[in-house]
C-alpha cells in the first residue's frame, strides 16, 4: 500500500512502499527511469522480459504526471481479467492520495472520463473510444500520460490494429509528421490544430519485440532494453523418456516406471510430482480447451496427493472443501471436472469456464491449493499465474503449430520473482517434429509490421477517425498524418499516401465523410458520425446500416428475436453443431422462422450445413472487411437473400444462432437450460451476454447519430436486458449497486421472482409458476421498497404479511441452487427502528 509520496524537487518522485527499500528497487529499473528525458514527458518504450519490474517503471511514470500536472492517466491493457487485476491496485495504492481510479473494459465505465478521473484502466477497444471522445469533446489536453501493456500487439491485426490507430492519433495530436520527417517529402502547412494534446507522454512496454528500435522511433521515444530476467529460466524439449537442453545435450533420462505401468506414456505426472512434492506449481499448456479438461482428469487421478497447509487469516478459502462450496453456491453451480480434480490439487482454465470459476481457480492456485494448473495459450497473455516449471503438452495451439513469439510468453511464465531461484520449460515433442522445434527456440521473434497496408486491414478505418474526430480536415493534413503511421517507416511515403487517398474516395463514395470544393475541407456525415461515436469500423457500420434501414421498413415486434438480432454481434467466434442447429431453426415459430428470412436466413442452406457441407471460414480482417463491404454491395437495395455467396451467409447463420441464444436468456431461460439446448459451454454464453451488451450499446450510439430515435429507444431498453438475462418489465430492477458476485446474484434473482409474482401488469393465469400462482393474492397490495446491500424492504398491506414473508423467504431460499440450505432472516414492523423478528410458516 503507498503510504506516503513526496515531491523532493520538481524531478523526482520518491514512494515508500510498506515492505519496499530502495535498496530492492532493481537496477535496471533506476536505469530506465534515468534515461534522458524520461523524468520531463519524453516518450519511452521499454522491453525488458517478465518479471523485470516493468510495471513499477509504468506506475512511477504514471504516479508522477497524475501529481505533478493533475492530469489524468490512461493505463491500456489487452486482456480484462489483467485490467480488473491491475484496477484493484491501483485504487489500494491512490486511495490515500484521494485519487481516483476508473475502470473500462466490458461493460464497465461507461464512454466518457469525467474530470475527476485520475487514472482509467481499459482495454484496448475502450481505450481507442475514450481517446475519440475527448477528441470530440476537446479536451484530449485532459490527458497527461498513455501507458500501452504489450506494446508488440501492435502488429496483431485483429486486437493491435486498434492500437495502432491510437497511437498515430496520438501522434498526430501532439503536432508530429511535419516536414521535417525523414521521408524527405514535404507535407506543406496543416489546419492548424497544433498540440492539442498539450505535451502528452507515451510509455510503451514489451517482453517480446525484435524490431523494437523502430518502434521506438516511430513513437518518437527513447529506448531502454534490457535482457536481465530476476529468476532465470532454464529450457527443456523432451523426446519420448529423454529430456535435452536447448544445445540437444542429454540433461537426464526418465526411469522406465515413470510412465506407470503404460498409463502416462508422456510421463506428464513424473513431471508434475517432482515439482509439487517439493511444494511448487505446474502449469500445464494445452493446444485445446477438450485437452485442458481431459489432461486436469488424468493428473488428478494419478499424481501423488500432498498437504496443502494455507494461512486461513489470509486466504479467501480455509481449503479446497471451502473452494468447491462456492464453486457450488455460484449461480451455474460446480462444474463437474473441477469438482473431480480440485480434491487433487489440480484444475484447468479456459474461456469455456464462467467469469466466477475462473476466478475461484485463479484464487486457489494463487494460494496453493491448486499445485497444478492446465491451461489453454491464452492464460499466458490473460493472467498472471506464474509458476515453477511450465510445461508444453504438445507444440500446438488448436490446430497451428506454436511460433516464436507466443513460446517466449508462455515460457516466460515459469519462475515466480522472490520465490524461486529458477524456471523451467518443458516442451514435449515427437521425434519427427524436433527439427521445426528447434528452430522455433532459436528464431527471434518476427519483426512488427505495420496493420494498415493493404494486404492486412486497410487504412479506411484509421482516416475516417482521424478526420471524424476533427483532427483531419485538408489534403495537406492527410500528408502530415500519414508520416505518423507506422507503415510510413516501411513502405514508400507515396504509397502510403495513395492508400490513404483511395480510402478517402471510398469513405465519400459510401457517404461516410464529403469533400467541399469551395472550402477544401473533408467533412462528416451523420453516417460518419454514427460510425466514429460507437466505434463500428466502416464496414460494419455499413452492415448495421442496412439491417437497420431493413428494420424501420419492418421491424417483428410480436418476439424480441429480431431486436436481439440486431444487437448481436455482427462477428461471432461460435461454431454451431449444425445439425442441432438445423433442428432448433424447425422448431421455431412461423413468426420466428420469418425473422430468420428477413435477416437472410434459409432452410436450404442450413440443411446443407447440417448434412456437413463446409464453406471456408473467414479469419483473416482484410477479407472479413472484403466479404462484409461484398455483401452490402449484393444487399444494398434487395430484400433477396440469394444473392449472399456462401461465406456471407455463414456469418449470417451464425449470428443468428447466437440471437436465438440470446433471445432465450431474455426470457430468463437459465444459463444451464441454454447450455444444453445449444451444446454450447457456459462460460462461453457469459462472453456472449457481455458482448452483446456491449454491441447493443454501440448500436444505440449509431442510431442517435443517425437520427433514428424511435430505434434508439429500443435497442438502448434491451442491453440490461441482453446482459442480464430478464424481461423487458424487471429489465430495471437489474441496476444493483454496491455488492458483487453470488450475493448479486441471489439479490437480483429474489427481487426479478417477487416483482415478477406481485406485480400487477403480470397475468398470473397465463403463468407457468406456481410461486405466482400461490402468491397472486399480494398483487397489488405489496411492492419492492428497498434494496440495501444483501437486504431487501418490503412494504406490504398488514392484512398480508404472513403471505408476503413467505414469498420473500421463497424467492431468497430458491435463487440459486446452494448444497448447503441458505437461512433468510425476516423482521416486520411498522417502522425501521420498530422491526421484530418474524418467523415464517
Amino acid at each position: 500500500m503507498l503510504r506516503n509520496v513526496k515531491l523532493v524537487d520538481p524531478s523526482h518522485l520518491v514512494l515508500y512502499r510498506s515492505g519496499l527499500v530502495f535498496e530492492r528497487v532493481m537496477t535496471g529499473q533506476v536505469e530506465c527511469l534515468q534515461v534522458d528525458g524520461v523524468l520531463q514527458k519524453r516518450n519511452l518504450v521499454y522491453c525488458a522480459s517478465t518479471s523485470a519490474g516493468k510495471s513499477f517503471v509504468a506506475e512511477v511514470l504514471m504516479l508522477r504526471r497524475v501529481i505533478t500536472t493533475g492530469k489524468m492517466a490512461l493505463l491500456v491493457l489487452p486482456y480484462v481479467s489483467i485490467c480488473v487485476e491491475k484496477a484493484e491496485h491501483l485504487e489500494v495504492l491512490l486511495e490515500p492520495l484521494g485519487k481516483h481510479v476508473r475502470s473500462y473494459y466490458g461493460n464497465q465505465g461507461g464512454g466518457t472520463l469525467p474530470k475527476g478521473t485520475s487514472v482509467a484502466v481499459c482495454t484496448i477497444e475502450k481505450a481507442n473510444s475514450l481517446i475519440n471522445r475527448l477528441l470530440e469533446e476537446g479536451r484530449l489536453s485532459d490527458l497527461g500520460i498513455i501507458v500501452i501493456d504489450e506494446l508488440h500487439m501492435v502488429g496483431d491485426q485483429h486486437r493491435g490494429y486498434l492500437l495502432e490507430l491510437m497511437l498515430t492519433k496520438l501522434r498526430y495530436a501532439v503536432g508530429e509528421g511535419s516536414s521535417e520527417s525523414s521521408s524527405g517529402e514535404s507535407s506543406g502547412s496543416s489546419s492548424g490544430k497544433n498540440d492539442p494534446a498539450h505535451g502528452l507522454q507515451i510509455v510503451g512496454m514489451s517482453a517480446t519485440m525484435p524490431n523494437v528500435g523502430a518502434v521506438a522511433d516511430w513513437l518518437q521515444a527513447a529506448l531502454y532494453q534490457t535482457e536481465f530476467r530476476p529468476v532465470p529460466l532454464e529450457e527443456y524439449i523432451k523426446v519420448g523418456n529423454i529430456i535435452y537442453n536447448k544445445k540437444m545435450e542429454v540433461v537426464r533420462t526418465l526411469p522406465k516406471a515413470a510412465d506407470i505401468g503404460g498409463k502416462d506414456p508422456d510421463h506428464i505426472i513424473e513431471l508434475c510430482n517432482e515439482i509439487v512434492q517439493e511444494g511448487n506449481s505446474v502449469l500445464i499448456f494445452c493446444s485445446s480447451r477438450k485437452g485442458c479438461e481431459s489432461t486436469a482428469k488424468h493428473i488428478a487421478k494419478l499424481i501423488k496427493k500432498v498437504l496443502i497447509d494455507v494461512d486461513g487469516e489470509n486466504s479467501e478459502f480455509m481449503d479446497i472443501t471451502s473452494a468447491i462450496d462456492a464453486l457450488q453456491r455460484s449461480p451455474s453451480g460446480v462444474d463437474p471436472v473441477l469438482e473431480e480434480t480440485l480434491p487433487s490439487g489440480v484444475a484447468y482454465h479456459h474461456a469455456g469456464l464462467t467469469v466466477e470459476e475462473r476466478e475461484i481457480v485463479e484464487t486457489c492456485y494463487r494460494k496453493g491449493l491448486v499445485r497444478v494448473l492446465t491451461a489453454t495459450s491464452t492464460l499466458a497473455a490473460g493472467v498472471n499465474l506464474p509458476a515453477r516449471r511450465v510445461i508444453f503438452r504438445q507444440p500446438m495451439i488448436g490446430r497451428d503449430f506454436l511460433d516464436g513469439t507466443r513460446y517466449k510468453q508462455m515460457s516466460g511464465r515459469a519462475g515466480r520473482t522472490g520465490i524461486d531461484t529458477k524456471g523451467e520449460s518443458v516442451l514435449i515433442c515427437k521425434p519427427g517434429e524436433l527439427k521445426r522445434i528447434m528452430a522455433l527456440l532459436n528464431e527471434s521473434c518476427p519483426p512488427l509490421e505495420s496493420c494498415l497496408s493493404e494486404d492486412k486491414n486497410g487504412m479506411t478505418h484509421a482516416i475516417l477517425e482521424v478526420v471524424a474526430g476533427g483532427i483531419v480536415q485538408t489534403a495537406k493534413d492527410i500528408h502530415r498524418y500519414v508520416r505518423c503511421t507506422l507503415l510510413n517507416s516501411t513502405k514508400p511515403f507515396q504509397d502510403v499516401v495513395k492508400s490513404a487517398q483511395d480510402s478517402l474516395r471510398w469513405l465519400c463514395h459510401r457517404k461516410f465523410l464529403e469533400w467541399n470544393e469551395e472550402t477544401k475541407l473533408y467533412t462528416t456525415t451523420p453516417l460518419g458520425r454514427g460510425s466514429f461515436g460507437s466505434s463500428l469500423c466502416p464496414e460494419e457500420s455499413l452492415i448495421v446500416l442496412d439491417d437497420l434501414l431493413r428494420s424501420r421498413e419492418g421491424l417483428v415486434m410480436a418476439s424480441d428475436l429480431h431486436l436481439v438480432y440486431l444487437v448481436t454481434p455482427i462477428n461471432v467466434g461460435v461454431e454451431p453443431n449444425w445439425e442441432l442447429y438445423y433442428e432448433r431453426f424447425m422448431e421455431l415459430s412461423p413468426l420466428e422462422q420469418s425473422v430468420g428470412n428477413r435477416v437472410g436466413v434459409v432452410e436450404p442452406f442450413l440443411m446443407r450445413m447440417a448434412h456437413g457441407a463446409t464453406v471456408r471460414t473467414l479469419n483473416k480482417p482484410q477479407d472479413v472487411k472484403k466479404n462484409l463491404r461484398g455483401e452490402y454491395d449484393n444487399r444494398h437495395g434487395s430484400t433477396s437473400s440469394n444473392m449472399l455467396s456462401d461465406e456471407q451467409m455463414l456469418r449470417v447463420c451464425k449470428r443468428f444462432f447466437v440471437a436465438l441464444i440470446l433471445s432465450k436468456l431474455v426470457q430468463e431461460a437459465s444459463v444451464s437450460e441454454v447450455c444444453e439446448a445449444f451444446k454450447v459451454a457456459r462460460g462461453m454464453v457469459q462472453a456472449l451476454q457481455e458482448n452483446a451488451g456491449r454491441f447493443c450499446s454501440m448500436v444505440s450510439v449509431f442510431c442517435e447519430r443517425l437520427g433514428w430515435h424511435d430505434l434508439e429507444g429500443l435497442v438502448a431498453k434491451l442491453q440490461n436486458r441482453v446482459s442480464f438475462g430478464v424481461r423487458a418489465e424487471i429489465v430495471e430492477l437489474t441496476s444493483i449497486p454496491y455488492i458483487k458476485g453470488s450475493a448479486a446474484d441471489i439479490i437480483k434473482i429474489a427481487m426479478i421472482n417477487i416483482y415478477s409474482t406481485i406485480s400487477e401488469d403480470i397475468d398470473s393465469a397465463a403463468s407457468s409458476s406456481s410461486t405466482e400462482t400461490r402468491f397472486h393474492v399480494l398483487k397489488g397490495r405489496c411492492r419492492i421498497l428497498l434494496q440495501v446491500h444483501d437486504e431487501l424492504v418490503l412494504e406490504v398491506d398488514p392484512s398480508y404479511v404472513k403471505e408476503a414473508a413467505m414469498l420473500l423467504q421463497s424467492s431468497m431460499e430458491n435463487a440459486v441452487s446452494l448444497l448447503v440450505p441458505l437461512h433468510v432472516k425476516l423482521k416486520v414492523g411498522k417502522t425501521w427502528g420498530s422491526l421484530e423478528p418474524l418467523q415464517a410458516d
